[in-house]
């Protein structure tokens, strides 16, 4: 199962434009490797939606309903509408607890849907002294929820009044502390009532898929404009041909790329785009006086040349060590600790487990490392990112027995 949006990126790197893939119309003209990076960004997610969102018995009816939030998310782009849209998340959050007409999934605690938008409503717009405070509002719900594992206990009407106030006072109070600052303004609270008014529709399937449409839509478009393609800032972003590339996927007609070609070409173009500064780097270290590369790829300058024996791959080892990217920010640094370490030869990357057998005891190396050799297409932790090039400076100090 592919993911949704966020995950894909692509490079414009010796790779060859997509072309159509099959014989429909297509609804735009891809005339170099940009036009198809965007199509296949938009193809890709417009698949992983239709399988992930639209599962199941969709109808062409619940198709059309979440496009139609889609365009108008990918459209809308305001400040004010992130606080409708955080209200339409909570609106909707709250109908799950709702379902059949009851609160949490308990038939002893009957929901009355008016007296809890109310009390959130008049929470946010502080209109009045409250029934409750934010404490004590927590507490009454949580006791009645524990009074319903008690067999054969009921509510009054009036108890469950005020069951279905303190909810929603709760809920009211959540909010305004998780999406109003103190200094909000009428406007801001205005557009996260109106997101709560419209979520709170969402109990007919096609009004929900409308609002997966618009939260998707403007998650997208955001992502989109503030981070490029997948976080890739370079890559040009075409939202024309991104946009008709997904309504295609998940409508499933006339797309110019299947599920899986879409997909591996981002993947690919991810690779490539970014291994390619690593790439350039060793590419001009090579030529550097001094610099040796072995038949893997690793390249070495020797700083000392040591007179002591050679590890072997069943050894431990002695070094002192400093550990940099291409940039020459370092990221890990025995040397600065004060402090050597030890290790087995094949407890280390690649990189280092092959220069370890090249280097006498009392040398002083400095390598640098592919990303084959490193910590490849994952990375390590925040530090070293995916497909990074690593320079090491090492001290191999001793053979331990």
């Amino acid at each position: 199962m592919k993911k949704v949006v966020g995950i894909l990126a692509a490079a414009l790197i010796a790779l060859p434009m997509f072309t159509a893939c099959n014989s429909a119309t297509p609804k735009v003209a891809l005339t170099n490797e940009a036009d198809s990076l965007n199509y296949a960004f938009g193809a890709a997610n417009g698949y992983a939606i239709r399988e992930n969102l639209l599962a199941g018995d969709t109808t062409s009816a619940d198709v059309k309903a979440f496009l139609k939030g889609f365009d108008e998310g990918y459209k809308v782009q305001t400040p004010l509408f992130q606080k409708y849209l955080d209200g339409m998340r909570v609106a909707m959050n709250l109908d799950q607890q709702m379902q059949d007409g009851f609160l949490v999934g308990d038939s002893s605690l009957i929901a009355n849907k008016t007296q809890i938008y109310n009390a959130i409503y008049e929470v946010l717009e502080n209109k009045k002294e409250f029934m409750f405070t934010q404490e004590e509002a927590y507490t009454y719900v949580s006791n009645a929820i524990s009074r319903t594992r008690v067999e054969g206990n009921k509510f009054t009407a009036g108890e469950l009044d005020s069951v279905n106030i303190a909810f929603g006072l709760h809920n009211g109070y959540q909010m305004k502390q998780f999406f109003l600052t103190p200094d909000a303004d009428a406007a801001e609270v205005k557009e996260l009532i109106k997101g709560l008014k419209a979520g709170s529709k969402s109990d007919k399937k096609d009004y929900t898929l409308y609002l997966n449409g618009l939260q998707v839509g403007a998650g997208m478009y955001g992502e989109l404009s503030e981070q490029g393609i997948a976080g890739q800032k370079e890559l040009t972003v075409d939202f024309n041909i991104m946009k008709a590339a997904l309504v295609a996927a998940v409508q499933n007609e006339n797309v110019e790329m299947s599920n899986e070609e879409a997909y591996d070409y981002f993947m690919s173009r991810l690779m490539s785009l970014r291994a390619a500064p690593g790439q350039n780097f060793l590419a001009e270290n090579a030529k550097k006086e001094g610099v040796i590369t072995t038949a893997s790829g690793l390249q070495y300058r020797i700083i000392k040349e040591g007179n002591g024996p050679i590890p072997t791959i069943s050894d431990k080892v002695k070094v002192h060590y400093e550990g940099k990217l291409i940039d020459g920010s370092i990221f890990d640094s025995s040397i600065q600790r004060g402090e050597p370490i030890v290790f087995g030869v094949t407890q280390v990357i690649p990189g280092w487990t092959e220069i370890l057998q090249l280097m006498p005891v009392g040398s002083e190396y400095e390598i640098y490392v592919p990303y084959q050799l490193g910590y490849g297409e994952r990375g390590a932790g925040q530090q070293i990112p995916p497909y990074a090039a690593l320079v090491f400076q090492i001290q191999l100090l001793g053979i331990e027995k």
